[in-house]
């Protein structure tokens, strides 16, 4: 879970889920070759039913780490907000 200004969470994201859904926005400035597909995570998206423990992206995300089976706490600055044991981009700041 991530929230803050539009630009700052394009340009400098920290939670692995924000990133992932910036990577699968289509260059409109290129052609597409027919049927191309989207960068994705890999895996299901799980079942409501069927949550995981901890980061609810634990199973799915490429920086899953042994402490994603607890719940991360939201922290951050200002208004830039995440849920994440180990945020991105955090050297820039």
């Amino acid at each position: 879970m991530e929230s803050g200004p539009s630009e700052e969470l394009i340009t400098l994201p920290h939670h692995p889920y924000t990133q992932a859904l910036i990577r699968a926005i289509p260059d409109f400035g290129s052609a597409m070759p027919h049927k191309s597909r989207l960068n994705t995570l890999p895996g299901a998206i799980p079942l409501l039913e069927q949550l995981p423990i901890g980061c609810r992206l634990g199973p799915r995300c490429p920086y899953a780490q042994r402490e994603c089976i607890e719940t991360p706490r939201l922290t951050g600055a200002r208004n830039h907000l995440y849920a994440c044991h180990f945020p991105l981009n955090m050297e820039k700041e």
